[in-house]
C-alpha cells in the first residue's frame, strides 16, 4: 500500500513523535528490545527525543560548524534524521533489532507481539484521523509470511499426495486393503524416524560425541526441514515396500500360502533392498558433514529413515502385517485358497534332496577310481546308481 501523508504531509510534528514514542515504548515494554535495540527520530542514543529537542537539534545542526558536545549530538541527530525520514518527510522508520537470532524459535512469538502493536495502533482514532499508519516490514518477515503460507499448506499438500499415491497403489496392486497396511508401514517410521531426531536435535542425546553435525539446539529443528524430508522418506519407504509387496503378491497369486510367499518374496528381494538402502544412507550421510544445521539435520533425517525402512520396516513390519487376515488383505482380488504351497513344503525344508556337496563328492571319488580318470566313463554309471540323477532324466 503506499504511504499516506501524515499531518499534511509533514513528520515534523508533535503527533508523530508522540506516536513513534509510544509504538517503542509499546515494543520495549511487550518484547525483549531495549531502548537501544529501538532505533528512529524520537529516540537517540537510547534516549527519548521529543519534538521540541528534535527541531532545536536540527537548527543546531544547520549552524554550527564547532566539534563541542552540542555540535556532535546536533550533527549525530541530524544524520539519524536522513537515515529515517524520506525526502518529502512523509514517512519515518522505526529499526527494530531483536536480541536474539532472527531465525530462530524466538522469532515467531517477537513477530505476532510486534504485530499486535501495530494493529492497535492503527485503530487509535487520533492516529487514524490524522492519516498515521504502521506498517511491518523486513527479510525475516518475509521469511516468517513464506513459513505461515507454506505451513498452512502443508496438510492438504501431504493429504492430497498420500490419497494420490494409496490410490494409485490399489489400483496397481489390485487390493483396496494393501494402502491400508502401507499407511501403517509409513506412519510408524516416520513417527519414528522425527521422535528420534526431536531427542537428537532439541534433547541432546548425542550432544556427548562432540559431533558438530548432531549437537543439540535450543532452537530445534530449521522450519523447512521436517516438510522437505517427510515427503522424500515417503517416497523412498514406498518404493522399497511396493518392491516387496509386489514380490510377496506375485508368489500369492502363483499358490504359495501368505507365509510361504512372504518368505520367498524376501529371500529374493531383501538382499537387493538391503543393498540399495545402504547405498542410499551413506549418500544421504554425506550431508552430516556441511556443519550447517540444516543440511545436517536433513542428512541425519534421511539416512535414519532409509536405514530404519530397510531393516526394520522391510525386514519385520511389513512381513508380520503382510500375514495378517490373507482373505481380506487382497480383496477384490481372488487368490488361490486350496492346495496351498506351505512353509512344509521341501522347496523350504530341503527334504527330498542330497545336499549339493554330497553328491559332488559322490562324483569326485567315482572319477578318481575310473580308468584313466576319466569322467565320461563314469557318468552314466553313477547317474543310474544316483537316485536324484535318476529324477532329472528326460
Amino acid at each position: 500500500e503506499d504511504i499516506k501523508p501524515v499531518i499534511n504531509g509533514a513528520i515534523r510534528s508533535k503527533l508523530v513523535f508522540d506516536a513513534l514514542v509510544d509504538a517503542a515504548d509499546r515494543v520495549i515494554s511487550e518484547t525483549d528490545c531495549t531502548p537501544e535495540g529501538v532505533q528512529t527520530i524520537s529516540f537517540l542514543n537510547g534516549h527519548k527525543i521529543t519534538f521540541y529537542m528534535a527541531n532545536r537539534l536540527l537548527r543546531i545542526a544547520e549552524v554550527c560548524k564547532k566539534s563541542n558536545s552540542i555540535c556532535r549530538t546536533a550533527h549525530e541527530y541530524s544524520f539519524l534524521w536522513k537515515q529515517n525520514v524520506n525526502k518529502d518527510e512523509t514517512a519515518v522508520t522505526i529499526t527494530i533489532l531483536s536480541p536474539f537470532f532472527p531465525l530462530s524459535s524466538r522469532s515467531e512469538p517477537f513477530i505476532e507481539t510486534v504485530y499486535n502493536i501495530i494493529d492497535e495502533l492503527n485503530q487509535k482514532q487520533t492516529y487514524s484521523e490524522a492519516g498515521l499508519k504502521f506498517y511491518l516490514t523486513g527479510a525475516e518477515l518475509d521469511m516468517y509470511a513464506e513459513m505461515k503460507k507454506t505451513y498452512g499448506m502443508f496438510p492438504l499438500l501431504l493429504g492430497v499426495t498420500a490419497c494420490t499415491v494409496f490410490l494409485l497403489l490399489a489400483i496397481f496392486l489390485r487390493s483396496a486393503f494393501v494402502p491400508i497396511r502401507l499407511a501403517l508401514t509409513l506412519l510408524i517410521p516416520i513417527v519414528g524416524v522425527f521422535g528420534l531426531s526431536v531427542m537428537v536435535y532439541q534433547k541432546g542425546i548425542l550432544n556427548w560425541t562432540g559431533w558438530g553435525s548432531v549437537h543439540s539446539d535450543e532452537d530445534g529443528f530449521y522450519w523447512y526441514v521436517p516438510m522437505m524430508c517427510v515427503i522424500i522418506t515417503i517416497g523412498l519407504a514406498l518404493d522399497y515396500d511396493v518392491f516387496l509387496i509386489g514380490r510377496v503378491m506375485e508368489h500369492r497369486s502363483a499358490g504359495y500360502d501368505v507365509r510361504a510367499a512372504i518368505v520367498k518374496a524376501v529371500a529374493e528381494v531383501g538382499s537387493t533392498i538391503s543393498a540399495a538402502g545402504i547405498i542410499m544412507a551413506l549418500a544421504f550421510s554425506g550431508l552430516l558433514l556441511a556443519n550447517q544445521t540444516a543440511v545436517d539435520q536433513m542428512g541425519w533425517i534421511l539416512s535414519a529413515g532409509v536405514l530404519a525402512d530397510t531393516f526394520i520396516v522391510n525386514t519385520f513390519l511389513v512381513p508380520a502385517l503382510m500375514s495378517l487376515a490373507d482373505g481380506l488383505s487382497w480383496w477384490p482380488t481372488k487368490m488361490p485358497m486350496e492346495n496351498l504351497i506351505t512353509l512344509d513344503h521341501q522347496e523350504f525344508t530341503g527334504v527330498g534332496s542330497p545336499p549339493e556337496n554330497e553328491a559332488n563328492n559322490g562324483i569326485d571319488n567315482a572319477i578318481s577310481h575310473s580308468p584313466n580318470n576319466n569322467p565320461d566313463l563314469v557318468f552314466e554309471d553313477y547317474r543310474d546308481r544316483d537316485p536324484f540323477s535318476r529324477m532329472l532324466r528326460p
